[in-house]
């Protein structure tokens, strides 16, 4: 089966995105990307002085003049080179890296991350006694798949408005946090192949894909979003396992906390996630 996003922002409507690539890509499928930016490797640090031997992925060195534009090229042939694009946050925060990153691994299992995660969140008394917790309820039920024509990413489902650009290896958009060994969650012990398998659990349910990646932001493009109030409300349970500060925004000097009603109600038909930790 081919699994891909079409891009109606395009001029030709049948170009076709895919979201699978047969291996990770290497430095020399970036031969196949012409008019990207100038590209620099992005190497984890190995002890005190040295990098990795490998590259974990390929950075833009400035800006980017035209964001979006770069991002839909890339991933248009994100079949040949298995390089799956990211818009990144600012090029000085290195958002791939936070130390020493964790080494690109397997993706957990979601059910197993989002479990263990809910029970983490457990609410406290000032006193430091636990609050009643009810059991985690489990994943939502997906809303259908994909099939050999694809799914479309129409104009409704906005890019973030990051200026870099990432180039990383991958099978699949979501692994690309793995092969990172970003640790933009380590407040909230997840690590890159936790992350990693949340989002191959929401590429499949509901064609939720990776796009952008900050400090300690992802941003994910949702082809079929939840739509009945069991899909919504059992999604923001997994939403709140994943990325309880989600539930507790600081965009103002008056917010509030949001509930979980409110939050369900927002992923209805919602084209785009973002989350934060804090």
């Amino acid at each position: 089966m081919t699994w891909l996003i079409d891009g109606p922002a395009f001029p030709d409507l049948t170009l076709r995105t895919p979201v699978r690539a047969p291996a990770p890509g290497t430095q020399q499928a970036l031969d196949l990307l012409p008019g990207v930016p100038e590209l620099t490797e992005v190497r984890a640090r190995c002890g005190e002085d040295g990098l990795e031997d490998t590259a974990r992925a390929w950075t833009s060195t400035a800006p980017l003049h035209d964001p979006e534009g770069t991002w839909r090229r890339c991933a248009q042939a994100f079949d040949r080179t298995g390089l799956w694009p990211l818009l990144a946050g600012r090029l000085d925060e290195h958002p791939y890296a936070d130390g020493e990153p964790m080494p690109p691994t397997v993706p957990d299992d979601a059910a197993a991350v989002l479990g263990q995660a809910w029970w983490g969140c457990q609410l406290v008394r000032p006193d430091g006694t636990r609050l009643p917790h009810p059991p985690w309820p489990g994943l939502a039920p997906g809303r259908g798949a994909p099939d050999d024509s694809g799914v479309l990413l129409s104009a409704e489902h906005p890019l973030p408005l990051f200026g870099g650009l990432l180039l990383v290896p991958a099978v699949r958009p979501a692994d690309a946090v793995a092969q990172l060994g970003w640790s933009g969650a380590c407040n909230w012990s997840l690590t890159g192949a936790a992350i990693a398998g949340v989002l191959r659990s929401w590429e499949d349910r509901f064609g939720a894909y990776l796009v952008g990646i900050g400090w300690a932001t992802l941003e994910l493009v949702v082809t079929r979003p939840p739509v009945t109030a069991r899909q919504c409300d059992l999604l923001a349970h997994e939403h709140f396992a994943f990325c309880p500060d989600n539930f507790h925004p600081q965009t103002g000097p008056d917010d509030r906390p949001i509930s979980h009603d409110e939050y369900a109600a927002g992923l209805r038909a919602a084209p785009r996630w973002h989350f934060w930790w804090d």
